[in-house]
């Protein structure tokens, strides 16, 4: 029989975004038996594989007022509050404390319908206060072992602009993580990192995985004109590093017909779209995942990007993006822009499979050598899909889960 996995989040399993097609790549198999309530409703699927419900607001009223007035204004506005103003640290504080007392009684409606499903396991990659205390309480309820999955260092972000809830957010966390029955971690940067935070030995690395591409190219001979894509998520501040190499590309590239392609489903605003030079660079509709092989077949050189400021560095410093697996599976060469101290960076140099660059001298150095040679392009593509089959397929992520669900 299946493993039954109860899946608790801020957001769907069935979520059409990185974290959605990463849990479905895990969980999506004949090993598991997956039931999914979540916090918040954000571009869930059409065709739905996953049973999912959203968490009733009962659970918790002074967190639904609140989401309910955080989105009358933009993000960008709600960041700025929490970060800078002391009415943004007031609402960070209700907003701790609201989601630090749960209410959960043993009759509700919601608790029942849990213990009928009766699953073996509670699952959550946390994010937020919210979801990593709901999974804690309902694994307390009903007896059943918590797994946690840590895939970014939120925990030291979270709340690290208010240091008052910031002590109680690291006892809390802290407290939870020790009860977990197994902890996953997305790299070995982390693992090694957090088993001395949290004093705890035997956590679990989970690379992303992603499935094997059906690509009609994987080599492009580069004539007259070159295609670089960068495909994935603009926010993090990724826009800004493709905005210092479409300028890499206007000054040292201006004699060749080079067109940087961004494939993103993240929602971007035209004060961001009028930053870029049409000419050079071309935004494209979204893509269902399934589609995605099409931006792959009309790429030559592929492009991912991490931000330097502090706040995201410190956000991204353990993760792997998702679409790292995705990207060596393609079979194409990979250029990464970015700090060369993160585990996405040092995770590619480690295993020479892309050109990691921190600044826009070796940048143009790598990008003149994968123009110039296709040899080298076929090398590091084929180096990066072999590498790929043998550690970023979904058999190989069911290998760790399967160690992870049993007792």
């Amino acid at each position: 029989m299946p493993t039954k996995i109860l899946i608790i989040n801020d957001y769907s399993i069935n979520n059409e975004d990185a974290v959605g097609i990463t849990l479905r790549s895990f969980f999506n198999n004949d090993c598991f038996e997956v039931r999914d309530f979540y916090r918040m409703d954000k571009n869930i699927e059409k065709d739905s594989i996953f049973i999912s419900y959203k968490v009733p607001n009962n659970v918790n009223l002074i967190d639904s007022h609140l989401r309910k007035n955080r989105n009358r204004i933009s993000k960008n506005e709600m960041a700025n509050l929490s970060k800078t103003t002391f009415v943004g640290k007031i609402k960070n504080t209700v907003k701790f404390i609201s989601e630090n007392f749960l209410f959960l009684p043993q009759n509700s409606s919601f608790l029942r319908e849990i213990t009928e499903y009766n699953p073996d396991y509670i699952y959550t990659i946390g994010g937020s206060l919210y979801s990593l205390k709901l999974s804690y309480l309902i694994s307390k309820k009903i007896k059943k072992p918590l797994i946690i999955h840590y895939m970014d260092n939120w925990i030291e972000t979270l709340y690290k602009d208010n240091p008052i809830i910031n002590r109680f957010w690291k006892r809390e966390v802290k407290k939870i993580t020790h009860y977990a029955h197994k902890v996953l971690v997305i790299s070995q940067k982390m693992k090694v990192n957090y088993e001395v935070y949290f004093e705890r030995k035997n956590m679990y690395t989970l690379f992303n995985v992603s499935d094997e591409l059906s690509i009609e190219k994987n080599y492009q001979k580069i004539k007259n004109s070159i295609n670089i894509s960068y495909i994935g998520g603009l926010h993090l501040n990724r826009y800004k590093k493709i905005l210092e190499i479409e300028k890499v590309i206007k000054d040292r590239f201006n004699s060749y017909n080079i067109r940087l392609n961004i494939y993103t489903n993240s929602n971007i605003n035209d004060d961001i779209i009028n930053k870029f030079d049409c000419q050079i660079t071309h935004f494209h509709p979204q893509l269902r995942h399934d589609d995605i092989s099409e931006a792959y077949s009309d790429t030559d050189i592929l492009l991912h990007v991490e931000a330097d400021d502090e706040d995201t560095i410190l956000y991204t410093k353990y993760s792997l993006s998702t679409k790292i697996s995705e990207y060596l599976f393609s079979g194409l060469p990979i250029i990464y822009f970015g700090p060369a101290n993160l585990s996405v960076a040092e995770f590619l140099m480690e295993n020479r499979l892309a050109k990691v660059a921190s600044n826009k001298e070796d940048f143009q150095n790598f990008l003149q050598q994968f123009i110039d040679d296709e040899d080298l392009r076929i090398s590091f593509g084929g180096k990066g899909k072999i590498f790929a089959t043998k550690n970023l397929s979904r058999k190989k992520a069911e290998q760790v889960l399967n160690s992870v669900f049993k007792d």
